[in-house]
């Protein structure tokens, strides 16, 4: 797995959010995406099936996608 992906949803996660009180439901549920699809990329990738590796890879994009909104709009 790349690391720099990991550096980057740390820093969304805990410089971005917690930092700045941009606490809310769409950071708590976009950290577990993109950890629930990060998880489930390994084993999806150890067992060749591309169709839902890929599916599992855009679910933690999404997930990183949300904790960025959640900074842009705040508290809310």
């Amino acid at each position: 797995m790349r690391t720099e992906l990991w550096i980057l949803a740390a820093a969304a996660v805990l410089g971005l959010v917690h930092l700045t009180d941009a606490h809310g439901a769409l950071s708590h549920w976009g950290a577990i995406l993109y950890l629930a699809g990060r998880i489930l990329f390994l084993p999806l990738y150890a067992w060749g099936v591309p169709w839902l590796r890929t599916r599992s890879w855009n679910l933690a994009t999404l997930g990183l996608v949300l904790v960025g909104v959640q900074f842009v709009l705040g508290n809310t």
